[in-house]
């Protein structure tokens, strides 16, 4: 017989004031659960129950779950929200009370950043071989060799008197996605979006601005190559934070769909890619399980 839940109020009151959360204004909708790409990926982490938990005021629970340290701090959550609510800014205050209650030690918080670093790194790797044709397995298999190997800057100058006619076509065909303008010529290079960009933990690895500039400048081949754009998981952050009015996320489909379309990639590319997201994904909270384990 399942075990009535007693609502305590005044912890309620404590993880509104303090988590910055507006849990108040959930009705559970459920957009956040679809969007969360560990959710996605795995199934382990569901945005929306840490809010009801939060509501009824379950702060001895909610500590203890692991699932706040399996969140990739993305915040397409909170950005998904009609409501406005941020279920990133809840799991953000539950990790730092529990440092606080010393449940788990106090550089976690950090411990699990550096993964999220090393996932990405990861994830390139795994972008440019799953290009290459490589399978998951063999992928999977150089897991720790992957986290090591660090991705080298592009490099190389930009000589714009030979940038061919075609590279004009380009800039002009990433203009408008799906009928709502890009604007990414408005971008003036202010880092507002690689400063809000929960991926942009290494700038050779993503960086919104790069690709933004890259496309600006008409380099079709350079970027359509790149396992970057594969990395996006379009949480809206970098379109949000731009004053310019950049739709970042937008640019970033719209440079896959030409990829597909024009062969830079196989058309069962993104079958394969969401595969090795999902099983990196599982991997990382394997990962995320052993620190938390060992704090």
């Amino acid at each position: 017989m399942p075990i009535p839940v007693k609502p305590e109020e005044g912890f309620r009151k404590i993880i509104a004031n303090y988590s910055y959360a507006k849990i108040n204004l959930c009705y559970h909708c459920s957009i956040c659960v679809s969007g969360c790409p560990v959710n996605i990926a795995a199934g382990h982490l569901d945005p929306r129950k840490l809010v009801l938990m939060a509501n009824l005021g379950l702060l001895d629970e909610l500590v203890q779950m692991p699932e706040i340290w399996y969140c990739y701090a993305c915040n397409r959550c909170s950005n998904l929200c009609p409501m406005t609510v941020r279920p990133a800014s809840l799991i953000r205050y539950l990790r730092q009370e529990a440092v606080h209650r010393r449940l788990v030690a106090g550089e976690t918080i950090k411990r699990q950043e550096k993964l999220c670093a090393q996932l990405y790194r990861i994830l390139w790797h795994a972008s440019s071989q799953t290009q290459s044709g490589q399978s998951v397995s063999h992928i999977m298999a150089k897991w720790d060799y992957w986290r090591k190997i660090p991705v080298k800057p592009s490099a190389g100058k930009v000589i714009f008197r030979r940038l061919a006619y075609n590279s004009k076509l380009f800039k002009k065909s990433m203009e408008n996605y799906s009928g709502s303008l890009t604007n990414f010529n408005s971008c003036f290079t202010c880092y507002e979006c690689s400063s809000t960009c929960p991926l942009c933990y290494e700038r050779s690895v993503f960086d919104p601005l790069w690709i933004f500039r890259m496309t600006s400048l008409g380099l079709k081949e350079e970027i359509l190559r790149s396992p970057s754009i594969w990395l996006c998981i379009f949480c809206k952050s970098c379109t949000n934070a731009c004053s310019q009015g950049i739709k970042g996320d937008f640019l970033i489909r719209h440079l896959q769909d030409m990829a597909i379309e024009e062969g830079f990639v196989d058309i069962d590319f993104p079958r394969r890619w969401e595969e090795i997201r999902n099983s990196v994904c599982v991997r990382f909270l394997e990962e995320v399980d052993a620190v938390i384990g060992s704090s």
